[in-house]
């Protein structure tokens, strides 16, 4: 038989996910802070829950795609969370961006209550990843459960085995630092270029050719552009506040990391400061997690 797949979180990322899960299989049952995206999935064929307790009663398998770790643990954990009503047996999969030490956290609260926690960050393109099943999941815990829930997984994403819980979130963490400080190279680059006079859009021409500048960061320049030139949209400025608070988090979990296992992140330590700049967010403060 066929797993129960739930999904809570769907911002931008979440309802691609959701969008894949009624593209290639038995419709999942969602849920979300924000009523119209639910409608927006159950309007193309998904179940909505009523509550994080509501969805976890009816699931075998709950993906979890909220942005930062004090959402995860409210969500799992939480007097009206998903443990309140979690079927012992299933698992709950965090495909969040969170930290190590929030995966145990919440993988000894499921172990209390018989439920199995996996961890499950993606590294890709975003929602373009996601719709041809190019986005990579980062899964890190049990053998078991992982197999358990790779036809799921495998259902929007390629599936990359980490190790024990926390490799996953790890290994992430050091992608994220790889992508975020190579957008602070490539944005004094361009700017630097201007400043002197080069015609806009030869650094990304050459650096593209030279294959300096990564597909990440092409897309990237491609948007910080644009809305240099004022070129965006309500809904692309949102996405940017998310992005900035996103970029400034993760860079401040891989460096807090790094301060644990005596490995000194300084580029990532500077590059903090620049989440705004590097998205053009104006008068914004970095929301918590």
């Amino acid at each position: 038989m066929t797993d129960t797949v739930g999904l809570v979180g769907l911002g931008f990322i979440g309802a691609s996910i959701g969008e894949r899960l009624l593209d290639t299989g038995e419709p999942p049952v969602v849920l979300d802070v924000v009523p119209e995206r639910v409608a927006a999935l159950v309007a193309a064929g998904a179940v909505a829950a009523a509550s994080a307790r509501d969805l976890a009663a009816r699931c075998d398998v709950v993906l979890v795609c909220v942005q930062t770790d004090q959402q995860c643990l409210d969500l799992v954990t939480g007097p009206e969370g998903l443990l309140t009503a979690a079927r012992p047996g299933s698992v709950i999969a965090v495909l969040s961006t969170i930290s190590p030490h929030t995966i145990d956290a919440l993988a000894a609260a499921s172990a209390t209550v018989g439920v199995d926690l996996l961890e499950v960050p993606m590294a890709g393109q975003g929602a373009k990843s996601i719709a041809d099943a190019s986005m990579f999941v980062l899964a890190g815990g049990d053998d078991a459960v992982l197999e358990r829930c790779r036809p799921t997984l495998e259902r929007f994403s390629q599936v990359i085995a980490t190790g024990p819980l926390g490799s996953g979130a790890a290994l992430k963490l050091a992608h994220n630092v790889m992508v975020y400080v190579s957008r602070i190279g490539a944005l004094e680059a361009v700017e630097l270029a201007r400043a002197a006079g080069v015609r806009d859009g030869l650094v990304a021409e050459l650096t593209g050719q030279t294959g300096t500048l990564s597909e990440q960061s092409s897309v990237w320049l491609d948007i910080y552009e644009a809305r240099r030139l004022g070129r965006s949209d309500p809904v692309l400025d949102a996405n940017m506040v998310t992005a900035a608070d996103l970029y400034a988090k993760d860079l401040g979990h891989a460096v807090a990391l790094g301060a644990e296992l005596g490995v000194d992140l300084a580029a990532s330590a500077a590059a903090i400061p620049f989440a705004d700049q590097i998205y053009l967010v104006r008068d914004h403060a970095h929301g918590k997690g």
